[in-house]
C-alpha cells in the first residue's frame, strides 16, 4: 500500500543532471508521480503551492551570496504553511585554529 498515494514529486535541476538520471534511473520518469524538469536555482519556482521544497546538497558548498539568492528564490514560490527541508553535508575544519574567519563562525 502506499503510504501517500497522492503525493507528487517534482525534481527541477539543470538539463545534463537530468539527461544522466533518466539515463541511471529510467523507470522514474515513468511513473506518473514523479516529473523531471529543468529549472535554475536563481529564478522562482514556477509551481506555486508546494507543500514543501527539499534542497538536497545545494547550498553548503555554494558561496554565502549565492545560497541567499537561491534561497529569495525559494521564499518567492513559497506559501504561509510550505516547509523548506535541507539535506546538506557538514564538515568541520581540518585545522581547527582560535581564530576563524568564517563569519558565523565561533570557537566552541
Amino acid at each position: 500500500m502506499i503510504k501517500f498515494p497522492v503525493s507528487i514529486y517534482v525534481f527541477r535541476r539543470s538539463q545534463c543532471y537530468l539527461e544522466h538520471r533518466q539515463y541511471e534511473y529510467p523507470g522514474a520518469s515513468a511513473d506518473a508521480r514523479v516529473k523531471l524538469q529543468t529549472h535554475d536555482f536563481f529564478t522562482p519556482q514556477p509551481v506555486k503551492n508546494s507543500a514543501s521544497f527539499f534542497l538536497r546538497y545545494v547550498l553548503h558548498d555554494r558561496p554565502t551570496e549565492n545560497a541567499k539568492l537561491i534561497l529569495k528564490a525559494l521564499r518567492l514560490s513559497a506559501t504561509p504553511n510550505m516547509k523548506l527541508i535541507l539535506l546538506e553535508n557538514i564538515v568541520p575544519y581540518a585545522v581547527a585554529g582560535l581564530e576563524l574567519n568564517t563569519p558565523g563562525d565561533k570557537v566552541p
